[in-house]
Parts: C-alpha cells; structure tokens; sequence
C-alpha cells in the first residue's frame, strides 16, 4: 500500500480505533500483546499506513471491550479525519452524555436553537 492519504478510508479507521483506545487508557503495547502483534504494527493499524484485517479489528474490539459495530458505524458515518476528532473530543463526549440525560423534548429542542444561535454569531463576528 502507498503512503496513506489523510482522509483515506484505511486512515480514518486507524484514526477511530487509536481514538477509542487512548479514551480507555490504553497503551499501544497492551493492544498489541492482547492481539498477537508488535506495537509497531499496531502503531500502522492507526496511522492508516497498514490495512487491518476484520478478524485483528474483530480482536481489538473484544480487547477494548466494545462492540465491533462502534468502529464500523463510526466508520459509515465520517467522511474525514476532523470528523473523527471531533468524536472523540472530551468536551463533545461530555456534551454528548449530558444531551442523553435529558428527557424533556422541548428542553432538547430550547438548547438546538441556542446553539444555532451561539454559531450563527459567532459566525458573524468572524
């Protein structure tokens, strides 16, 4: 394979599986020994720069302890790297959690249209 290209498709995935694990507090070594491999490879697996196989991301997702489908939904869902990022971002995965706790669909509703509001300035300013 040649060298990856930021948003490739082998990239972003390494970008989601090295985002879950750094979020679990796991170290590439502890990966790699729970899979069978060198760190180093990996270390490829996320750069993007080496194809994963699904049995190793299959092996992955048992290790991190989440259902394989996390990866491949997130996978279906991002066309970029940014994408991935900004998935992954505590502040965004706070604010995630928090929008879940919230029952009331109005008060969902109320908090859409502030944010809309704050972005709409925001970009006004700009």
């Amino acid at each position: 394979m040649g060298k990856a290209n930021e948003d490739s498709r082998d990239v972003i995935l390494g970008k989601i599986i090295r985002a879950e694990r750094k979020a679990q507090g796991r170290s590439l070594e502890e990966v790699a020994r729970a899979i069978g491999v060198s760190y180093q490879q990996v270390q490829k697996y996320e750069s993007g720069s080496s194809r994963i196989t699904v049995v190793c991301l299959l092996q992955i997702a048992n290790f991190l302890n989440v259902p394989i489908r996390k990866f491949t939904d997130i996978y279906e869902k991002v066309s970029n790297c940014d994408e991935v990022d900004s998935l992954y971002d505590p502040q965004t995965r706070t604010l995630i959690a928090n929008w879940q706790k919230i029952q009331d669909t109005s008060t969902k509703n109320n908090i859409v249209r502030l944010v809309e509001n704050f972005v709409r300035l925001n970009s006004k300013s700009a």
